[in-house]
C-alpha cells in the first residue's frame, strides 16, 4: 500500500490518493493515518477498484483509525491502483512547507481469511499559501490567470496578483512563457500544470525582427523566423512627443493572437502577445504587428529586451536592439502649420509634402 505525494493550498481542502498492489482478492483492510498538526481528515472516498466497500474512521490517540470492508460480500480484485482518496482540510494557521503523511499498522484481509501486515509508508504534503498558476486567487486556473501574468509583464497594475504563483515553469523569472504554460494547461496540452524549468538561450541564428514600414502615424514590425513561435514580449521606445495609440497583430500571421501593451516610461512601452488557443505565428517572414501612434515626431524607434517563446517552452532572447530613424506624423491632420527650412509657409496637407526638411507645428521634421 502506498500514499501519493500531493500539493495543497493553506486554508483550503486537498485530496490524497491511497493505492494498493495485491496479488490476491481482498475483502478489506485497516490502517492508521498520521497527519501533522493543523491538518484534519474530513472524508474518505472509495474508488472504482474498491466499489462496494465502505470506509469508517475515528480519530484516537493522535491518528485516524480506518476499517474498510463490505457488508454485502464485495471484494478488491487482484491488481494495482488507487483504492481510496482522502480529503484533508488545511487550517489557515499552517505555515508554508513540506509535511509528512504516514500510513501505519496496515493490514489486508484475503478472501481465504488470511491476514497480512504491510510496512508503514509515507508521502510528502507540499503546502503553500497559494496555488501555482492561480495568480488572481480565484480558486481555479484559467485564461484570466494567463492575462494576469501578461499584465504583470507589461507593468499594468491589477487588483490581485500573487507573484509567487506566477512563475509557472519555475525558472525564477516571470514572463510571457509562464502565461503560455497556463494556456497549455487550460486547452489540455499539459495536465497537470507544466512546471518544468524553461530554457533561456541567446539566439545566434538568422531569426530577427525589423521595422518594415513607416506610413504616416503607423510603424510596422516584421518577424523573419525559422523556428515556430507562440508568443513574445519586448519594449518599444518612440521619438519624443509620440505615443502609442493602439497595436494591431497582422491578420495573416497572427490573427488569433492577443496583444497587450502598457506605457512604462516616457515614450517607452512594454508589449506582449500570445494566442489563447495554442497557435503559433503563421509563415516565416513579413509584418507581425503594427503600432498606431499619436503625435508628430522624428527620431529613432528602438525595440529592445526582445524575448520570443517556442512551442517547446524555449525562451529565445534577441539581444541586438532594433533601431530605425523614422518620421511619425498624422498625414490626415489638416490643422498643422507647416514652414520650409527658409521660413516660408507651405499651404499643403502633410500627405502632399515632397521630400525635405520642414518645420511642422514648431518641430523640425524630415520627410523621406
Amino acid at each position: 500500500m502506498t500514499v501519493s505525494d500531493a500539493e495543497g493550498k493553506i486554508g483550503a481542502t486537498m485530496t490524497v490518493p491511497i493505492s494498493l498492489t495485491n496479488e490476491n482478492e481482498l475483502t478489506g483492510f485497516e490502517l492508521h493515518v498520521a497527519l501533522p498538526d493543523g491538518i484534519t481528515l474530513t472524508k474518505a472516498s472509495m474508488t472504482n477498484r474498491a466499489n462496494g466497500l465502505s470506509a469508517s474512521f475515528n480519530f484516537s490517540n493522535g491518528v485516524y483509525k480506518f476499517s474498510v470492508l463490505s457488508l454485502s460480500g464485495n471484494t478488491i480484485s487482484a491488481g494495482d491502483g488507487e483504492v481510496m482518496v482522502l480529503t484533508l482540510n488545511v487550517d489557515s494557521s499552517v505555515a508554508d512547507g513540506e509535511y509528512d503523511i504516514t500510513l501505519q499498522n496496515i493490514k489486508v484481509f484475503a478472501d481465504n481469511g488470511k491476514e497480512t501486515s504491510l510496512d508503514n509508508t509515507s508521502a510528502i504534503l507540499t503546502l503553500k499559501s497559494f496555488t501555482l498558476g492561480d495568480v488572481n486567487d480565484s480558486g481555479e486556473i484559467n485564461t484570466n490567470d494567463a492575462i494576469g501574468i501578461v499584465n504583470y509583464v507589461i507593468g499594468k497594475s491589477q487588483p490581485v496578483f500573487i507573484v509567487e504563483a506566477a512563475d509557472v515553469n519555475g525558472n525564477g523569472d516571470i514572463n510571457t512563457n509562464d502565461a503560455i504554460g497556463i494556456v497549455n494547461y487550460v486547452i489540455g496540452k499539459t495536465s497537470p500544470l507544466d512546471t518544468r524549468a524553461a530554457i533561456t538561450e541567446e539566439y545566434t541564428g538568422n531569426d530577427c525582427i525589423s521595422i518594415c514600414s513607416n506610413s504616416g502615424n503607423e510603424v510596422g514590425v516584421a518577424l523573419a523566423n525559422n523556428a515556430c513561435y507562440r508568443g513574445f514580449q519586448l519594449e518599444v521606445e518612440l521619438p519624443e512627443g509620440v505615443s502609442v495609440k493602439n497595436i494591431k497583430m497582422n491578420e495573416e500571421r497572427a490573427g488569433k493572437h492577443k496583444v497587450f501593451f502598457n506605457q512604462i516610461a516616457t515614450n517607452k512601452y512594454a508589449v506582449a502577445s500570445l494566442a489563447f488557443d495554442g497557435l503559433s505565428f503563421g509563415g516565416n517572414d513579413g509584418e507581425l504587428f503594427t503600432i498606431e501612434t499619436d503625435g508628430d515626431g522624428y527620431g529613432e524607434v528602438v525595440i529592445d529586451n526582445v524575448l520570443f517563446f517556442t512551442n517547446t517552452g524555449l525562451e529565445v532572447a534577441f539581444l541586438k536592439p532594433v533601431m530605425t530613424s523614422i518620421n511619425l506624423i498624422d498625414a490626415d491632420d489638416t490643422n498643422s502649420i507647416i514652414y520650409d527650412i527658409t521660413g516660408r509657409k507651405i499651404n499643403k496637407s502633410l500627405k502632399d509634402l515632397h521630400k525635405g526638411i520642414y518645420i511642422i507645428n514648431d518641430k523640425k521634421v524630415i520627410i523621406k
